[in-house]
This record gives structure tokens, C-alpha cells and sequence, in this order.
């Protein structure tokens, strides 16, 4: 099992770290960018986790022969009267 992470403040570095994927990233609003890359590979398969602090847009395809879902949560606030809320 390897896990491999990619810390970047360059969205189009982040956006080269899927090369064999046919992927068009489109950043929206104006700001510094952060974001994270997780790639967890283990016989054959390959999981990614990915954490931006910009809303971005991402289209295309994954490489021919893979199978590929894209679930997306939206960040979710804190209940009221809970700390940080």
C-alpha cells in the first residue's frame, strides 16, 4: 500500500499531478490558492482524496479501461452554540 500526499499553493500543479487523465481545472474567484492531494494506491487501485480552499471546476475523463466516481460534500458549518460556530 503506498499513500502519497501533495501539499501546493500552484492550482496548476496540483492540476499535473493527474497526467494520464484527460482533466480541464478551472479555478473560480480571485484569492491565494492551497490545495491537497491524497493518492492511496493498493493492487490495482488507486483512491484520491482532494481539498481546496477555492471553488474550482474540474471536467474530463479518467484513462481508458478505469472506472471512476467523483462523490463531492460540501464543507459543513458547525451547529449553533457549538465552539467555532
Amino acid at each position: 500500500m503506498l499513500l502519497q500526499t501533495l501539499r501546493t499553493r500552484d492550482f496548476d500543479e496540483l492540476a499535473a499531478a493527474f497526467p494520464r487523465w484527460d482533466l480541464r481545472f478551472r479555478q473560480f474567484g480571485r484569492g491565494p490558492f492551497r490545495g491537497q492531494l491524497q493518492f492511496l494506491r493498493h493492487e490495482g487501485t488507486l483512491i484520491f482524496q482532494l481539498a481546496v480552499n477555492r471553488i474550482i471546476h474540474i471536467e474530463g475523463w479518467p484513462p481508458l479501461a478505469a472506472l471512476a466516481a467523483f462523490p463531492s460534500w460540501p464543507r459543513r458549518k458547525p451547529p449553533s452554540g457549538v465552539a467555532g460556530a
